[in-house]
């Protein structure tokens, strides 16, 4: 790789060393002394810088972007509350540095050494680690971080490494849970690593946190704020609905309201907007997946692996109807056990938009099909003899402003009501049943409405 190519060479500072609030692109930077330098606030942007002393160089509250960092000392170095996008650290050095709530989406780590480098609270998402970074990367040091869809030259094998970190894939089958007790944090990070992590997992969790907070066993408030990374993550991965959201925000909630140490109250209010910040992404996504879904549902099955109980299955059905806006259009047919299989009839007054709807805030981890509406389609086709259809000018949805929808999400998002009354009333059923699950939808129109269109 030439490191030149369409670039200019960065100007170092050997006076001051302070690089912080500038703004480069397009620079390189080779075999160069800028070791105890600061780069807080700074913007990289394009650039490479080869074989160089950074080491205890402070990188704080930095964004950079497409930038290869290779052959670079940067042990001690603090890479704190920054951003780094489509990074590649090739061949460096981190030893004995401090990584804090930095988010890494991305980026490419090769040949790195991690040794005795403390990372904690930082995101990678889409990353990739060789063999070697990995290697260096267990230890204790390297604590409550959150990983999704990252890339891994080899399982973990460290267990303190795997049980304090989220989304690492592991080797072996540890016992995971003692049967019969609370679930960790440590356990709910193994549950991920080997893939068998469920939502009722992650709200025993929060439940069992809340109580050790709240009456002083532990004051990790930094607990909170892995806590609830794992939640954003678990929700830009469609693992977690906003029904199970709802509920876990009512348990941070209570102990806001049960404490008086400021410290914890501040975490706890932290934990708080990232779970409304994670509702209102759900609620948006909702509205936006059910534009231009018509049709009456004629029927529903909804098919579990795990096996639930008719009554399970009734509240299912019941918060449907009421989150689509049509209490009662929904009847229990029947309930199969083994793996459940859930089949609901409708009365014909729940649309297919509304029926989308109430599936993506209850069960967001389901596969959906709809059946006969291409049928729908073809029988309004051949009533109208074969014309074009008349284009109709759409209205533009207005996405809702985030901030309010985090601070008051009522009153700014008011499709987010129905499903909160929901939660209220079927509560922890609601989570339990938050599952993969693979759901047909019969769409049938009858003569009458076809005319009718």
């Amino acid at each position: 790789m030439d490191i030149k190519a369409g670039r200019q060479p960065l100007e170092v500072r050997p006076l001051d060393r302070d690089y912080s609030g500038s703004t480069f692109e397009d620079r390189y930077l080779a075999d160069a002394d800028v070791s105890r330098s600061f780069f807080n606030g700074v913007n990289l942007s394009n650039c490479a810088i080869c074989s160089c002393k950074l080491n205890n160089t402070e990188f704080s509250e930095s964004v950079i972007k497409l930038t290869e960092f290779s052959d670079c000392d940067l042990g001690g170095s603090d890479f704190v509350d920054s951003l780094f996008e489509e990074a590649t650290f090739r061949g460096c050095s981190f030893e004995k540095g401090e990584w804090r709530g930095s988010t890494f989406r991305n980026c490419r780590f090769i040949n790195c050494d991690f040794d005795h480098t403390t990372v904690t609270i930082c995101l990678f998402v889409g990353c990739e680690f060789d063999g070697d970074s990995l290697s260096s990367a267990e230890h204790r040091a390297f604590y409550f971080n959150v990983f999704s869809r990252c890339a891994f030259g080899r399982p973990a094998s460290e267990p303190h490494f795997s049980s304090r970190n989220f989304g690492v894939p592991v080797s072996g089958q540890a016992a995971l849970v003692p049967s019969g007790g609370r679930i960790s944090i440590e356990q709910l990070c193994l549950l991920r690593n080997v893939d068998k992590l469920r939502v009722i997992d992650v709200i025993g969790v929060a439940e069992a946190l809340c109580e050790s907070l709240a009456e002083g066993v532990q004051r990790r408030t930094s607990t909170l704020s892995f806590f609830a990374k794992i939640v954003r993550v678990l929700t830009d991965e469609r693992r977690i609905s906003a029904t199970s959201l709802i509920y876990l925000e009512g348990v941070l909630a209570r102990l806001g309201r049960s404490i008086d140490d400021q410290d914890l109250f501040a975490a706890t209010l932290g934990a708080i907007v990232e779970i409304r910040s994670a509702i209102f992404s759900v609620a948006t996504e909702a509205a936006s997946d059910s534009s231009d879904q018509e049709g009456p549902v004629d029927h529903i099955t909804i098919r579990f692996s795990e096996t639930y109980a008719r009554r399970q299955a009734n509240s299912l059905r019941d918060a449907l109807a009421e989150i689509g806006g049509a209490e009662g259009a929904l009847s229990t047919e029947s309930v199969k056990h083994g793996s459940t299989i859930i089949e609901l009839a409708s009365t014909n007054i729940i649309s297919l938009g509304a029926i989308l709807v109430s599936l993506n805030f209850a069960l967001r981890q389901a596969t959906i099909t709809v059946k006969r509406f291409d049928d729908l389609r073809n029988q309004l086709k051949k009533r109208r003899g074969r014309a074009a259809p008349k284009k109709t000018r759409k209205r533009r949805a207005t996405k809702p402003n985030k901030l309010p929808a985090v601070i008051q999400s009522e009153a700014a998002l008011p499709q987010i009501t129905p499903v909160r009354d929901a939660v209220r009333r079927h509560g922890r059923t609601l989570v339990e049943l938050d599952e993969p699950a693979m759901i047909n939808i019969d769409v049938r129109v009858s003569t009458e409405h076809v005319q009718r269109r």
